[in-house]
């Protein structure tokens, strides 16, 4: 299921101005009227990540 979608660049501003988890959790609950589990485990996990994505 897909609850995030979006440019490089949109990707990479929600993260560094802190928005990705917020809009990851909207777009889950829309689309399962359920709150995301493990979401914050996700978000500490694509820190370290987001620098091989800035780089591409």
């Amino acid at each position: 299921m897909i609850v995030y979608q979006s440019t490089k660049s949109k990707f990479l501003d929600d993260h560094d101005n802190l928005d990705i988890e917020e809009v990851i959790a909207h777009g889950y609950l829309q689309r399962t009227g359920r709150y995301a589990p493990g979401l914050k485990q996700w978000s500490q996990a694509t820190l370290s990540d987001s620098t091989e994505i800035g780089s591409g």
